[in-house]
């Protein structure tokens, strides 16, 4: 479980104080599965943040079409030169669900994940241990957080909004 050193730290990061520090908590929970070695059946089942992170993937989505269309770029096309993604990998003028698409990608949630520090704030199953968590955890985690705020704030677009430029997830004013 996240403790409450490692919840205080991701509200920082994000620059959002929950009311209720259980939805930070629980965004931080990596999916978890325990299985006997023998049989190979599921003994112990728990899905952690997934249910949280399907939810934040929308609200991500949502906040990057909203910040797109308060721009004012061309309906479907992201007008400008280029955008910087993940590794320095280039995104060129192309369709714009294709660009969200990109962001809201495993690869690169998970790379802001850990930049920003939220890789060591997340409570692994006991099966990973100490490990590093893996890209899909950090991915969830991410959105998971986003939507905790989503939930937390009675679902203000606008505090979304802050913390994914908090998280320095690439937006469309940055462009």
């Amino acid at each position: 479980m996240a403790t409450p050193i490692d919840v205080a730290r991701v509200e920082t990061t994000i620059g959002y104080h929950c009311r209720d520090t259980g939805l930070i908590t629980q965004a931080l929970r990596a999916p978890s599965k325990l299985q006997n070695k023998e049989s190979g059946t599921i003994v112990q089942l728990d899905d952690g943040n997934r249910k949280l992170a399907q939810l934040g993937h929308k609200v991500l989505e949502l906040v990057l079409m909203d910040q797109w269309y308060r721009a004012g770029s061309d309906r479907g096309i992201l007008d400008v030169p280029s955008l910087w993604y993940m590794d320095h990998t280039l995104i060129g003028t192309e369709n714009i669900q294709d660009t969200i698409h990109k962001l809201a990608k495993g690869e690169y949630l998970a790379s802001i994940a850990k930049r920003r520090g939220l890789d060591t704030c997340i409570a692994c199953c006991e099966r990973q241990g100490d490990s590093n968590p893996s890209p899909k955890t950090l991915k969830l985690a991410v959105t998971a957080v986003v939507a905790a705020v989503w939930l937390d704030s009675d679902k203000n677009l606008d505090a979304v909004s802050k913390v994914v430029e908090q998280l320095r997830i690439v937006t469309f004013s940055d462009v």
